[in-house]
């Protein structure tokens, strides 16, 4: 397993700053959360992209990308929600194309906080709205990575049965990244449940604890995520690509990479 970070903790910092922050804290992996004020795909223009690129290859860093989540839902009853989904997720994906970035990870949204609500029928239009956009992944040689979401009533992905429904419902053309700390707000059966049920999909983890209540992303050691567990598991199963370490404090990552190098 080769050992990440997200730029979740660097929020406010623009993201060239951040490139170079991740590289002295010893990290050859960050994931880019696309997120505004600094990295939305909408925020870079040709030279910024390039610049970002070439920064990132002086300094040897493999650069990962996270799609947007903020007001993004696949499973919107609104046809012009789900419609800037799509086309918010394509730009991702040009985007990690750009920057060679060999998946984009997603999620897929859910119950809106108002309106009406069919929960079916969201699932009906997620399955349609996501087919193009998959079909332009293909094209550029981007995997797309379905995420589980935190357990947050109303979400779309928080089970592993409703993930199962869209990967399979795709025949192998998503794969899937296990977010750990979402797992573990389940409950330990499930947490178990999925990894051993994600074995045949799984391309990616994300880890940070929390104290099941809250998605808290707190640093390893924190909360009830038993890391050696997690690791064994995913070791049983397979898994050796990146794990991700998405934490919300800068001050939280070298103590949760040390604990990480312990049982990787």
């Amino acid at each position: 397993m080769k050992i990440g970070v997200s730029s979740i903790p660097f929020f406010n910092e623009p993201l060239d700053k951040t490139i170079i922050h991740i590289k002295d804290l010893g990290f050859d992996y960050l994931e880019v959360m696309c997120e505004s004020p600094y990295a939305h795909p909408d925020d870079f223009d040709e030279f910024s992209r390039k610049n970002i690129k070439k920064i990132a290859d002086e300094l040897k860093v493999r650069l990962l990308v996270h799609a947007p989540i903020a007001d993004i839902n696949f499973m919107s009853l609104n046809d012009g929600i789900r419609e800037e989904a799509q086309r918010q997720l394509i730009k991702t994906i040009k985007l990690a194309q750009d920057w060679d970035s060999s998946r984009v990870v997603f999620h897929i949204g859910g119950k809106p906080y108002m309106g009406l609500w069919d929960e079916e029928k969201g699932f009906e239009y997620c399955l349609e709205a996501l087919e193009p956009v998959i079909a332009e992944a293909e094209k550029a040689g981007v995997r797309l990575l379905l995420e589980n979401d935190p357990n947050k009533v109303g979400l779309g992905g928080i089970e592993w049965a409703s993930l199962e429904r869209i990967l399979q419902a795709y025949e192998g053309r998503l794969g899937f990244l296990l977010d750990l700390g979402h797992a573990l707000m389940l409950g330990d059966d499930k947490f178990d449940e999925f990894i051993i049920k994600s074995k045949d999909v799984i391309e990616g983890v994300h880890i940070s604890s929390n104290n099941r209540i809250r998605d808290e992303h707190l640093g390893l050691g924190e909360g009830n995520l038993d890391v050696r567990k997690a690791i064994t598991k995913l070791k049983q199963i397979g898994f050796n690509e990146e794990i991700i370490i998405e934490v919300k404090y800068e001050k939280d990552i070298l103590p949760s990479k040390l604990i990480l190098e312990q049982y990787i």
